[in-house]
């Protein structure tokens, strides 16, 4: 092991060292290559002085190796795909639990970090049962709380595609869900999406039954989407007079 140690060493080294470099496309550069046998080696030497005296005088090496941490067991963290399907089970609301309180805070890519885990896990039990079974629509309407905890997150971060794809699925099981609904909604709108949010909106107005608030809300947003619209249209119209007049 000692004889192959200044070869590595160095391989170590010059990783880190491109990694400090600043990277350019195209810029073939960035990275040295170096490949030579070990007689090039002793004769050219690796570029670092400790290492060419080692590979001209080898010699035991002494290591020292630092202790940074302690852990009993059941105080790490497994990587997820080492996690039994009972370990996952168990996880998912502590992960939700941990995501509200990033919300809260107003940490909304931690927090979606945690719901998109969670629902990961959910994927993967998912897969293991049949399609419309119990046990796969029970799994199913445990997630859909995250599912929306998830898009909202999304909204926060104005990644709308995001949000209106995983709002669609919450629909697609429950198409009567009013806050897939709107935040699909809202979602479309901000990528101008317009006759998809007029859609979702329409919906919302003729389901609404015991939420005048929500009622009202959707009302105004509606309306002022609609103004946006034709707002738009005069705009693009009046640009197109002045092309064709010039």
């Amino acid at each position: 092991l000692i004889s192959v140690y200044p070869a590595v060493s160095k391989q170590i080294r010059d990783y880190y060292k491109n990694q400090m470099k600043p990277h350019k496309h195209g810029d073939d550069d960035d990275h040295e290559h170096h490949h030579c046998c070990g007689f090039m080696a002793l004769e050219q030497g690796l570029g670092h002085e400790d290492l060419d005296k080692i590979m001209r005088n080898p010699q035991p090496l002494n290591f020292t190796f630092e202790m940074l941490q302690v852990l009993r067991p059941g105080e790490f963290e497994k990587d997820t795909y080492l996690l039994n399907d009972e370990e996952k089970t168990r996880q998912i609301p502590e992960l939700k639990l941990a995501g509200n309180n990033l919300y809260n805070a107003a940490k909304y890519d931690e927090a979606a970090g945690k719901y998109g885990q969670a629902l990961q896990f959910f994927e993967e039990l998912m897969l293991k049962e049949k399609p419309n079974d119990v046990e796969w629509r029970e799994l199913d309407l445990q997630r859909r709380p995250l599912l929306l905890n998830f898009v909202q997150c999304q909204l926060k971060l104005g990644d709308f595609y995001s949000a209106i794809e995983h709002s669609t699925t919450v629909l697609d099981s429950d198409p009567s869900n009013t806050k897939a609904r709107y935040r699909r909604a809202k979602a479309h709108v901000s990528v101008w999406n317009v006759e998809e949010a007029k859609k979702d909106y329409n919906y919302l107005l003729s389901n609404i039954k015991d939420d005048d608030n929500l009622r009202i809300l959707v009302q105004n947003e509606l309306q002022q989407l609609l103004q946006a619209e034709h707002d738009k249209y005069k705009e693009d119209k009046s640009r197109l007079s002045g092309k064709l007049f010039t």
